[in-house]
């Protein structure tokens, strides 16, 4: 996802403010539960996204929602981007936080794309073979594409592994057509 300036600038100021009392392992549990609900839920996405609905509203509705939900200091965080009519880049900005945190604790981020749903065995041997692989604990991201034919697709940063059925395929044609077979 390509996170514009201004949502990377806020989230930077919102990250470096977290009260220490409430903790980045609280703080990151509610912007998951923010990201998960803002997935889940195109009416919140354009909720958020109207020009239309008034600040006012938009507060009413966001602390009769989250109130229960989240710590003082996430609603407030809300409550201060549509001040700042910022909350159109809240995915943007939640994701931007998401990713400083993965940073703050060496987490690396792998996307797995596989032809098949992965069982959890399989799930969590891949993990610990990229973990071992980068030296560092890794969150996945899965998803499946029956394209692929058989096998995997891991992106870890800016590498991507393709051990696909699709792609050996391909590299066989390319070498059938080449001669070098």
């Amino acid at each position: 996802m390509l996170i514009p300036r201004v949502a990377r600038r806020y989230a930077l100021a919102i990250f470096e403010a977290v009260p220490p009392d409430l903790g980045l392992e609280r703080f990151f549990s509610d912007v998951n539960d923010l990201q998960r609900s803002l997935a889940a839920s195109p009416e919140l996405r354009g909720f958020f996204a109207s020009p239309v609905i008034t600040d006012a509203r938009k507060r009413e509705t966001v602390e009769a929602l989250f109130t229960d939900r989240l710590s003082p200091y996430t609603l407030g965080v809300l409550v201060f981007l549509i001040e700042k009519d910022r909350e159109n880049l809240l995915r943007e900005i939640l994701a931007s936080l998401d990713e400083l945190y993965r940073d703050e604790r060496g987490i690396q981020t792998m996307q797995v794309t596989a032809a098949r749903n992965m069982d959890e065995a399989q799930r969590a041997s891949l993990a610990g073979v990229v973990s071992s692989m980068t030296n560092k604990p890794v969150q996945a991201e899965y998803s499946t594409d029956e394209a692929l034919l058989g096998g995997v697709v891991v992106r870890v940063g800016d590498v991507v592994y393709d051990g696909s059925v699709k792609r050996q395929l391909q590299r066989l044609r390319d070498r059938f057509l080449a001669g070098t077979v």
